[in-house]
């Protein structure tokens, strides 16, 4: 298992081959990333939630599945980031 911290509360977990981006708010920079296949969001607060990353990572990674809880999906789908729920 390799954890990349890029800063405040934004990781890149990679494990058996698999890349999950926790977290990608505004106090992170951009998170530089090769490969991200599943994007974890625990909360709305913008220092873990940054739309602007967000759909930039939408862009640079069509295949990533954004996961969050029913609070911050409302904001995504808001926006029109494609998400899935967990309870």
């Amino acid at each position: 298992m390799k954890i990349t911290k890029y800063a405040h509360s934004c990781l890149l977990v990679e494990v058996h081959g698999v890349a999950i981006l926790t977290d990608p708010g505004k106090w992170n920079p951009y998170p530089k990333a090769e490969k991200v296949d599943a994007v974890l969001i625990t909360h709305e607060h913008a220092d873990h939630c940054d739309m602007d990353q967000l759909k930039k990572l939408v862009e640079e990674h069509p295949q990533v599945r954004v996961v969050t809880h029913k609070v911050v999906g409302e904001k995504l789908s808001e926006e029109g980031i494609a998400h899935e729920l967990i309870e």
